[in-house]
């Protein structure tokens, strides 16, 4: 019901009554000076924190076991001759660094990588495939079978591994296509998707027979998650710590599985 403003020759407080015009004065000039000044800081404080952010916050991809193993097994099929060359299964959940294996593969070492679309034909397929080892040109439009030849004979030169991304979306008939080209080029198929990968292949013997390495991409280890935390912040943390994270977000992981499958 009051307002105490300080004296302007000491310190002591002094009673003002809200109706009177000094009161008035007294209220408008302190919620200036405690509430506006509070405002701005806020401002300040969420800005820098965004700022941090931005720059603390950076892509960074380390090479974890798993991408060695992957690295390894792609060298040594694709210098297999033709009758020891096969396919390559690389699996996992999503989020493992599968797709990002694959593209470093393809970009430092040489190959061809696709991303499957859900429900392609034979000859969407193709037709992106051989407009992939083509370097990415605009290709004529092709029927399945006309693509599929250009394909071979693109391939009976170089052999470089072709990689197929989320290949547990294709139908079986189309991993048939690649089996074709495989056994017509010696050229490597590395199938990259899910663990639902081991289903389709399960459908057609003479396709799971020509499959000579399995590469898993499991949760990351404390070791690898320390490493990436040193990397990606600067922070040292113990093995503990990185242990504790890596148990978590495989919970975390598992429990969002469950949610989309249930």
């Amino acid at each position: 019901k009051h307002i105490f403003r300080r004296g302007a020759k000491n310190s002591a407080l002094r009673q003002v009554s809200p109706g009177t015009p000094e009161g008035e004065n007294a209220a408008w000039s302190s919620s200036r000076r405690l509430q506006f000044p509070r405002v701005s800081y806020a401002l300040r404080s969420r800005s820098s924190s965004l700022t941090f952010r931005r720059n603390k916050l950076r892509e960074v991809i380390i090479e974890t076991e798993a991408m060695s193993r992957f690295d390894n097994a792609v060298d040594e099929v694709a210098a297999a001759d033709h009758g020891l060359s096969g396919f390559i299964l690389a699996y996992g959940q999503a989020g493992r660094g599968k797709s990002v294996a694959a593209k470093r593969y393809a970009k430092e070492r040489g190959g061809t990588l696709i991303h499957v679309w859900q429900g392609w034909s034979q000859t969407a397929f193709l037709q992106t495939l051989l407009a992939a080892i083509r370097g990415g040109e605009d290709t004529p439009r092709h029927s399945g079978t006309r693509c599929k030849e250009q394909i071979v004979r693109a391939l009976e030169d170089n052999g470089r591994p072709l990689f197929i991304d989320e290949a547990d979306r294709l139908r079986i008939d189309r991993i048939e296509d690649l089996r074709d080209i495989h056994e017509l080029t010696g050229a490597p198929v590395v199938l990259i998707g899910e663990e639902s990968i081991f289903g389709l292949l399960a459908e057609r013997r003479r396709i799971w027979s020509r499959v000579i390495n399995e590469v898993e991409f499991a949760p990351a280890s404390p070791a690898e998650v320390a490493l990436y935390a040193m990397r990606s912040t600067g922070l040292d943390i113990t093995m503990t710590l990185a242990a504790e994270i890596a148990r978590r977000h495989f919970l975390i992981k598992l429990a969002a599985q469950r949610v989309t499958s249930g």
